[in-house]
């Protein structure tokens, strides 16, 4: 954080509950993004967007549900604070992805 933004922060303290609440993470596999909220209840939920399912088939249903599966497993860790932009973790899911792969 610079100089400018802890300022802005200070300033707002709507930017900075923001902060606080809220919390964007980018893997370095499937182009994975995950943006995550607190809940009423303090809790973590978001949104997780991959390019696993770019250019499939709908055809493809197992595939799918296995990505599906894939990615609601990396959301929830994430909810849960389990550090998914490891390095060692992206390997785990590249070799998931390659276990499903068609």
């Amino acid at each position: 954080m610079n100089s400018s933004t802890i300022t802005d922060a200070l300033a707002s303290p709507q930017a900075l509950a923001d902060s606080v609440n809220t919390k964007e993470m980018s893997l370095t596999c499937y182009r994975m993004f995950i943006r995550l909220r607190r809940n009423n209840d303090g809790q973590w939920e978001g949104e997780i967007h991959s390019n696993l399912r770019d250019h499939v088939s709908e055809d493809c249903k197992e595939y799918l549900a296995a990505v599906l599966a894939i990615e609601t497993m990396v959301l929830n860790h994430a909810c849960r604070g389990i550090e998914v932009e490891s390095l060692s973790y992206a390997n785990g899911i590249e070799r998931a992805v390659d276990a499903i792969s068609i």
